[in-house]
């Protein structure tokens, strides 16, 4: 999973630090992002390996939802990427 995304996110100014943490379908990493200068958070999801009801009711509304959202106790999404037609990247 990691070298398709990680090699994409580094074409867009992201320096991928350390894993924070994975589950059965994604995975989290610490980066630096040179466009934002700032650390961010990003997490990679492999729709491929998600449940079937995730990937269709629960990550489309994600996707809809999260990057208009703005408020002090919610973390922000700086960018959603489609990395290959199954895996999405969210930067926060």
């Amino acid at each position: 999973m990691g070298d398709v995304w990680e090699k994409l996110l580094k074409e867009r100014g992201y320096k991928i630090q350390h894993t924070l943490g994975e589950g059965a379908y994604s995975k989290v990493k610490s980066a630096f992002s040179s466009r934002l200068g700032k650390d961010v958070a990003i997490k990679c999801i492999n729709s491929r390996l998600a449940p079937t009801d995730f990937v269709e009711k629960f990550l489309p509304r994600e996707l809809e939802t999260l990057p208009l959202l703005r408020h002090h106790n919610i973390v922000r999404v700086y960018e959603i990427l489609e990395v290959i037609d199954w895996m999405i990247v969210f930067v926060r």
